[in-house]
């Protein structure tokens, strides 16, 4: 029984102990747009009908681990549906709000193509028909510059500015701006992180996403009515059959 109680401590501790971690930590990557809003289950900073605006790449380059310390050939992926990414312009620049006292590099046009991404999982935007996407360098991320949290929606920062922060870190800002129409263009991208023994890959969490016109991500196709009358009738013949058995 005590070695059973034993066990049951060190399992709730565990547990809170992770629960600690997944509360507090920050992620590696993460997208934040300018004046946009949080869609918690997507986990998405949306803005519509516009088609300028200023996105930021948020590196939590001060995080604890094995060195060196910092993000590695990061790379911001843009898509869209009745767009033209060639029309897309990305302007270096600083965030509004909070400390940002480096200007990054130029994004350099990379990879471009349609339909799944190489790198990124299809998270319903890569496996959409007709998705276009482009990539750009944004080279690496090492400074510690900036005080930076976890843009999550829920948290204060970086609505709050630096007293909202929880470490350091570096915000690589960018004016994108768009011309003509497009359905949306949604901000993705990944980098490169060293776990002592190899380089591991790091996804952007809070990505971030344009809307023109009131227009929205074409969602997942809703059944009709006649399609649903049918799926009734076949579940009803189910459970009949099970009755008799």
């Amino acid at each position: 029984m005590k070695k059973l109680f034993q066990t049951g401590k060190w399992l709730i501790g565990a547990m809170l102990a992770l629960a600690f971690t997944n509360v507090y930590a920050i992620p590696s990557l993460q997208v934040y747009v300018e004046g946009g809003t949080y869609d918690a289950v997507s986990e998405t900073w949306v803005v519509e009908n516009t088609n300028s605006v200023t996105i930021w790449v948020v590196g939590d380059t001060d995080a604890p681990g094995p060195k060196p310390d910092g993000i590695y050939d990061v790379t911001l992926v843009l898509s869209t549906i009745g767009g033209d990414l060639g029309s897309v312009s990305l302007t270096s620049a600083t965030a509004v709000g909070v400390t940002d006292p480096s200007v990054p590099i130029d994004a350099i046009l990379g990879l471009g193509g349609a339909g799944g991404h190489p790198e990124l999982a299809d998270h319903g935007i890569f496996n959409m028909p007709g998705i276009l996407w482009q990539e750009y360098g944004l080279g690496d991320m090492t400074l510690m510059d900036s005080p930076i949290g976890d843009a999550n929606g829920s948290s204060t920062w970086p609505t709050g500015g630096d007293p909202d922060a929880t470490t350091m870190g570096q915000i690589n800002a960018y004016t994108l701006e768009i011309v003509g129409d497009y359905d949306f263009l949604h901000i993705d991208g990944y980098g490169w992180l060293f776990d002592g023994d190899k380089w591991v890959f790091a996804p952007f969490s809070h990505d971030g996403e344009l809307t023109c016109c009131g227009d929205e991500p074409p969602d997942l196709p809703v059944p009709e009515p006649g399609s649903l009358l049918i799926l009734g009738l076949g579940l009803l013949g189910l459970a009949g059959i099970r009755r008799r058995r």
